[in-house]
């Protein structure tokens, strides 16, 4: 699979921010030309890349335009005393905004000792029991774990996860896939687990299920405007709990109608039979 991009979902003017996808959460770099990935942008050739010493970006150590997701050679451009860089990518385009900062360290090789710290999975929260989703821009989001630095989401075709899109994000519960999902009514399945400072993972989330289907869109795009008067009384006509009220109310007023008569006709005899007595 290719790499995803964020839906739109910012003003015409502008681009919607990459996403760092690599490296991220704080995980250790052990080689010294890493490549550094994102998610891609629709229609944009270039991107600005900048790494730097701090999440301010006041003193960066690389800030150039590349192609897309390009190699960095560390050793060329980092310090010797450097440990955990930051890092961000924008399309370059008017007004296009930053991504989130992402981070990774710099090292030898991680600790062999690492343990994860907390022994609890994320939980899916959308798309979940076979939710059908818009194939050009699915947005998964997930309940995080304390102490996170990151997380790892994997999409497939199966419930065993086979070849999958296989991403690392950085603090985020949240990822759009823009045009990477089959576009035809497909099931699909995804997970997704906490990454830690220490290079280590928790346990992935339950395999949830959901499926791509490309009239969701167009049932929303064609839907027409709500009619609130008819709303109601299609409504009070197909609910039981509704019309019950309605057809009591009716049939009392009916009662009344009936009973206001035969007094009125009791009194019209009653005067009738005192004239003829008379």
């Amino acid at each position: 699979m290719s790499t995803p991009s964020p839906r739109p979902d910012a003003p015409t003017n502008t681009r919607p921010a990459p996403q760092p996808t690599h490296p991220v959460a704080g995980r250790t770099i052990t080689e010294s030309v890493p490549e550094l990935r994102w998610t891609s942008v629709p229609e944009v050739e270039a991107y600005r890349l900048q790494i730097a010493a701090s999440d301010a970006f006041t003193t960066t150590y690389y800030d150039e335009t590349v192609d897309g997701p390009t190699a960095v050679d560390l050793d060329a451009v980092l310090p010797e005393e450097a440990g955990t860089v930051m890092w961000r990518v924008r399309a370059e385009t008017k007004n296009a905004p930053w991504s989130v900062a992402a981070s990774f360290t710099v090292a030898n090789a991680p600790a062999d000792d690492a343990q994860f710290l907390v022994n609890a999975p994320p939980v899916p929260i959308r798309p979940i029991d076979e939710d059908a989703v818009d194939a050009n821009g699915a947005t998964l989001t997930w309940e995080g774990v304390p102490e996170a630095s990151g997380y790892r989401v994997q999409v497939g075709t199966t419930e065993l996860i086979d070849d999958p899109l296989d991403l690392t994000l950085d603090q985020t519960t949240t990822l759009t896939l823009f045009d990477e999902l089959p576009g035809g009514a497909a099931p699909l399945y995804w997970r997704v687990c906490a990454l830690f400072p220490n290079d280590t993972e928790g346990p992935w989330s339950e395999v949830v299920q959901f499926r791509t289907d490309p009239s969701v869109e167009d049932r929303a795009d064609e839907a027409p405007a709500a009619d609130p008067e008819a709303e109601a009384d299609v409504d009070t006509r197909r609910s039981a709990v509704a019309a019950g009220p309605a057809r009591e109310a009716h049939t009392s007023s009916a009662m009344a109608i009936a009973f206001t008569g035969i007094l009125l006709i009791s009194f019209l005899l009653t005067i009738l039979a005192v004239m003829v007595v008379g």
